[in-house]
């Protein structure tokens, strides 16, 4: 006899109702590196929400997401503003992080209240001196 109290849940078991919401969280290890995974992730999964690390886009880059996944909203930032705010860019990119929300998920469905969500990120900056 085995109790099932004490086994854990496999992800693909968990069915999700109208009232559930999927969080995700990747870390890309770069956009061109990640993207092809996170379209995968998002057609398999179809995720609410997708928390991304690690993009390493400028900043003039991140409308990328917009772009390459348009079933997505979009916020977030480059941990590279400093850096190519001074000069072209030296050395391998760093950091950034999204947030995605998806566009079907986050409306209003039929006379169904939506419960505000509300995100705070906070970016520290890392400094290193270069000799």
């Amino acid at each position: 006899m085995t109790d099932n109290h004490n086994t854990p849940h496999n992800s693909k078991d968990c069915a999700l109702d109208d009232t559930d919401i999927l969080v995700i969280s990747y870390n890309m290890h770069g956009y061109n590196q990640g993207l092809i995974a996170l379209k995968s992730l998002i057609d398999s999964k179809h995720p609410d929400i997708i928390m991304l690390q690690e993009h390493w886009l400028t900043p003039s880059n991140l409308y990328k997401f917009s772009h390459d996944i348009a079933d997505y909203t979009a916020f977030g930032c480059s941990a590279m503003d400093n850096v190519v705010s001074t000069g072209p860019l030296r050395g391998r990119p760093f950091g950034g992080l999204m947030l995605l929300l998806n566009k079907k998920a986050v409306l209003p469905q039929g006379n169904r209240a939506m419960p505000q969500v509300f995100f705070s990120v906070e970016v520290r900056q890392q400094h290193s001196l270069q000799v």
